[in-house]
């Protein structure tokens, strides 16, 4: 050939062979601008000139070709666009969708060796809105309430098992951060559509209008462009849009370092509306496809790690499971972050080869309690009084760690009997009744009665506990937020006073992943203040706690002393001291659990630092401090159930 590249050359000879169909058959058609429904008899092709009929004017479009042919050296002029050399891997609309995964059969999903974006992943948006766009109100600002919500949930949570192999120990995603989110008032480069090229050069402009905040490319960076309403994205052959095959899509640039991206067009512009919106807004429709393309950006940021390359849906794991919700409540809501409401789909999981929103571990009834929280007042499920007499009305209360707020499930069957700690009493429901608004009671035990056998239905990342012989639910009386209201049983609406978190109790050891020594309180101290320190196993109850639900949160409770993990001073430096200290529930005694493969990372709600053995020790007697999370061995955590 006589100049350029095997691509240009093939890209203009697409361009003759269409501008030759365009003249022969006489079409003379502006290129379209508004949404194109999708369907089989439809053409796809969106064209960007208008064509003029005569011999002259289509020879002086083979003029115009040939010059493009000549060598790059006679006629070079600066490119604009970045070179797209992936194809973009596209969430599609519900109509386009080929199988549903979530009830087939079908493997899990493979890996295919490549990295995934390890430990932290930090999230960029952009809000491409020129003066004159359009976008619902509050639309941004619930969109970063998102990013800033998602990182510690149950389903970011899930991406954990999907390691590299690259690497020792193996790299999970663990969690994710936004970093920082910018509005570009600029204008469009063109009339509608976008397309791919567009979208990449937006964040590299981006980038460098923000380099001085560390906007920059890596794999563990993640650059989400959002569109204002009615606004059209393309791939470059603007065959495939928005407007007529996908919600959104991830994909990645260059060469040496590459870019990962994902191009979120304004969902509720096109068919890409959930069924329900919890927040009122168009926000709640982009919310759920980008949550969609976080989870495999996350899995598979470069489209060679976690995907299943036959799957015809795209086999990445949001794929698998794309337009499969959970339960949601009368608002629609089917998670709750942070207490924020949100409706988006399941992943795939496959450590259970099916559809989930959360990572929820399988009950272990053999030596483990419970406190039974419940979703929408954050309270306990607790026996009135701390009574132990059998016909003791069920209520919600503060939690203050007692006995009586504390539940194990015991096999009944194919059932459970729930039994009290301090009574050895079970929840029943009065007079074994199957009315609504019947009072939920401790009882004696009685293997025959129905009303004391329950079952758990899973509803998203909480459960909803059923009366087998009722078939109604454990419900908190007229949705009460405030303590002492009962627990009655009532039909199934899926309101949040009828969905619960089981939390364990029982009392952990904590060991460290590097060393496997044990948190311990130095000395055995009962007084707050106290050093927490790794020491060797020696059964005593001063390595021994309790991990206390407190919202989204944990207190971890010493078993000796009673008093809770803190970090000194309530200190946001790396290196502050971890100690024990009268519980006064501030954000620096409040921890998060992290999964880190088999292990935890423990982190603390007011630094968002994790705890840490003072320089990597192996040795009885280092401190435990808080430090910033570089995913080392000293950093992860095993909790390991005691029978104490």
């Amino acid at each position: 050939m006589i100049g350029g590249s095997t691509e240009e050359f093939a890209l203009v000879k697409l361009i003759l062979v269409e501008l030759f169909f365009f003249y022969k058959t006489g079409v003379n058609k502006e290129r379209e601008t508004t949404n194109v429904p999708c369907s089989p008899s439809q053409t796809l092709l969106q064209r960007s000139s208008i064509m003029k009929k005569g011999l002259f004017s289509l020879l002086g479009i083979v003029a115009f070709v040939a010059l493009a042919l000549m060598p790059a050296t006679s006629f070079a002029a600066p490119s604009t666009r970045t070179a797209q050399s992936h194809k973009i891997h596209i969430f599609p609309h519900k109509g386009h969708t080929q199988l549903s995964r979530a009830a087939s059969t079908s493997s899990n999903v493979p890996y295919q060796g490549g990295p995934v974006m390890a430990g932290t992943m930090n999230v960029y948006a952009i809000f491409w809105e020129p003066p004159s766009s359009s976008v619902s109100a509050n639309y941004n600002n619930l969109i970063v309430r998102y990013f800033k919500d998602v990182g510690g949930s149950p389903l970011y949570k899930i991406n954990n098992q999907y390691p590299q192999t690259a690497g020792t120990p193996p790299l999970d995603p663990l969690n994710a951060v936004l970093k920082d989110f910018w509005v570009d008032t600029g204008a469009y480069p063109h009339p509608s559509p976008l397309l791919d090229s567009d979208i990449q050069n937006e964040v590299t402009h981006a980038q460098t209008v923000n380099s001085s905040k560390g906007w920059s490319s890596s794999i563990d960076n993640v650059f989400f462009v959002f569109t204002e309403r009615n606004e059209d994205i393309c791939d470059n052959t603007s065959t495939t849009c928005a407007s007529n095959t996908f919600c959104a899509y991830h994909n990645f640039f260059g060469t040496t370092i590459n870019t990962i991206y994902a191009a979120i067009p304004y969902a509720a512009s096109f068919a890409c509306n959930p069924g329900a919106s919890p927040n009122n807004n168009d926000a709640d429709q982009t919310i759920n496809v980008t949550s969609h393309e976080q989870m495999e950006a996350a899995t598979d940021p470069l489209l060679n790690a976690w995907i299943d390359p036959t799957n015809p849906n795209g086999g990445e794991i949001g794929d698998m499971c794309a337009w499969t919700f959970g339960p949601g409540n009368l608002q629609g809501t089917d998670v709750l972050w942070n207490k924020n409401p949100y409706i988006v789909q399941e992943e795939w999981s496959n450590a259970i080869s099916g559809c989930t929103l959360t990572t929820n571990t399988t009950i272990n009834t053999g030596n483990t309690y419970y406190q039974i929280v419940n979703r929408n007042s954050s309270l306990v499920m607790d026996v009135s009084g701390g009574s132990k007499i059998a016909g003791a009305q069920v209520i919600q209360w503060t939690n203050h760690s007692g006995p009586n707020q504390q539940w194990a499930l015991v096999p009944d069957g194919d059932n459970y009997q729930i039994v009290n700690h301090n009574s050895g009493l079970v929840l029943d429901v009065s007079g074994s009744s199957t009315n609504a608004l019947a009072n939920v009671i401790q009882e004696t035990p009685n293997n025959s009665s129905f009303s004391q056998q329950w079952f758990l239905v899973p509803d998203g990342g909480y459960d909803v506990i059923a009366n087998f012989n009722s078939g109604l639910v454990a419900d908190v009386y007229g949705g009460g937020t405030n303590a002492g209201a009962h627990v009655i049983q009532y039909g199934f609406h899926n309101g949040l006073n009828q969905q619960w978190e089981l939390v364990p109790v029982s009392p952990f050891e904590i060991v460290n992943r590097n060393s496997n020594l044990l948190a311990d309180v130095s000395g055995g101290s009962i007084n707050a203040g106290a050093h927490v320190i790794q020491w060797p196993f020696n059964n005593g109850s001063n390595q021994q706690w309790i991990l206390v639900s407190d919202g989204a949160y944990y207190q971890i409770v010493n078993v000796k002393s009673k008093l809770v993990m803190d970090v000194s001073g309530g200190g946001t430096n790396a290196g502050a001291q971890v100690i024990q200290w009268t519980n006064h529930n501030g954000l620096n005694q409040q921890w998060s659990l992290v999964i880190d493969g088999d292990f935890f990372q423990i982190k603390n709600r007011n630094s968002g630092l994790v705890m840490d053995v003072f320089g990597g020790s192996k040795n009885g007697g280092a401190n435990v401090i808080q430090w910033t999370n570089h995913n080392g061995l000293n950093q992860q955590w095993s909790l390991v159930p005691t029978l104490a």
